[in-house]
C-alpha cells in the first residue's frame, strides 16, 4: 500500500461532468457506466507504481543472472538524438543520449508548456545479458509478451523491436542478422554461444531470444491533460470547452522511463523462471 499524501482532488471539481480528451473518460463510462474524473486509480499515471515496486524485485533476481535494462530518451517533441553516448544519457535526468540534443529538447519543452500543450516521445530499452532459449514459439513469444506488457503502460502508443518498423522497407539480405562466430559452450554440445554482425532482430528470433542484447523502442503520447483549450461534450452530450487545469507533466518522459524497464523486467524474469522450470522436468 503506497498512501498518497499529496493528492488535490478539488483541482478537477470543475470538469466532474466533462469528458476529457485523450483520456479514458469516454471509454470508461461506456464499459462501467461510472469513472473517476479525478484520474485516479487505474486511469491514473499512479497506477505505474505497483509496477516499478515489482520490477525492483524482478531486478534482484536478475542480477544473479547479470542480466540489467537500461533505457535512453532517442526522442521528445520530434527533436531526435543523432549521437547515442549511453554514458551521458546516465548523467541527465531526460537520459538523452546526444548533449546538442539534450539543449534542443529543453527549449521545446518550455516552448510547449508556455503554449499549454504537452509533447510526446521515444525511448529505447536495452536488455543486457539475456541468454539464448527464452521464450516460446507461437502464443507466448518473448517479443510478443515484452509488447504487451509495454502496450499495457498508459501512454505507450507503439513498440518496436529491433529494426522495427525499418524492417519493412529492408530487404532479406539487409534485415537477416549474419552469424559472424559460433562455439560450443559445453562438452555436450549442447549451447551454442552466437554473436551477429547486427541485431535487427532486437535479441529475439521465432520468438525466442537468441543471446545478443534485447532492443525495443517504444513511442509515448503527448500527456493528454493539457491547458490549451479544447472542444469536447460533457456527460449530457452537449459541446463544451475544456481546459484541464491541475498538475500535469508536459511529457511522460522521463517519469515513464523506470516503468519500461521495470515490465522489461518482469517479463524477461518470468520467462526465465519457465525456462529454468522447463530444464528441471
Amino acid at each position: 500500500m503506497i498512501l498518497n499524501q499529496d493528492a488535490k482532488s478539488h483541482d478537477y471539481s470543475k470538469i466532474a461532468q466533462i469528458f476529457r480528451p485523450g483520456h479514458g473518460d469516454i471509454t470508461y463510462q461506456a464499459k462501467y457506466g461510472i469513472r473517476d474524473y479525478r484520474g485516479g486509480g487505474r486511469a491514473s499515471g499512479r497506477e505505474t507504481a505497483a509496477r516499478v515496486a515489482a520490477g525492483a524485485v524482478a531486478e534482484a533476481f536478475l542480477k544473479q543472472y547479470k542480466i540489467c535494462v537500461q533505457t535512453i530518451t532517442l526522442e521528445i517533441g520530434g527533436v531526435r538524438a543523432a549521437k547515442i553516448d549511453r554514458e551521458f544519457a546516465s548523467t541527465n535526468y531526460l537520459e538523452c543520449p546526444d548533449a546538442e540534443a539534450l539543449l534542443l529538447i529543453e527549449q521545446r519543452i518550455d516552448d510547449v508548456k508556455k503554449e499549454g500543450d504537452s509533447l510526446g516521445g521515444v525511448l529505447e530499452i536495452t536488455a543486457h545479458n539475456v541468454p539464448a532459449g527464452l521464450g516460446e514459439p507461437v502464443f507466448d513469444k518473448l517479443d510478443a509478451d515484452l509488447a504487451k506488457a509495454l502496450m499495457s503502460i498508459g501512454a505507450v502508443k507503439a513498440v518496436e523491436i529491433g529494426a522495427g518498423c525499418k524492417a519493412s522497407q529492408m530487404t532479406g539480405f539487409e534485415n537477416n542478422d549474419q552469424i559472424i562466430a559460433s562455439k560450443l559452450a559445453s562438452d555436450k554440445g549442447s549451447d551454442i554461444v552466437t554473436e551477429f554482425e547486427t541485431n535487427n532482430s532486437g535479441g529475439i528470433l521465432a520468438g525466442i531470444s537468441n543471446g545478443d542484447d534485447i532492443v525495443a523502442r517504444v513511442h509515448i503520447k503527448p500527456i493528454p491533460s493539457i491547458l490549451k483549450e479544447q472542444m469536447t461534450v460533457d456527460i449530457n452530450g452537449n459541446p463544451c470547452p475544456i481546459s484541464t487545469q491541475g498538475r500535469h507533466d508536459i511529457c511522460a518522459i522521463p517519469r515513464i522511463n523506470p516503468v519500461c524497464r521495470a515490465m522489461v523486467y518482469l517479463v524477461i524474469a518470468d520467462h526465465l523462471l519457465r525456462q529454468k522450470a522447463t530444464e528441471r522436468l
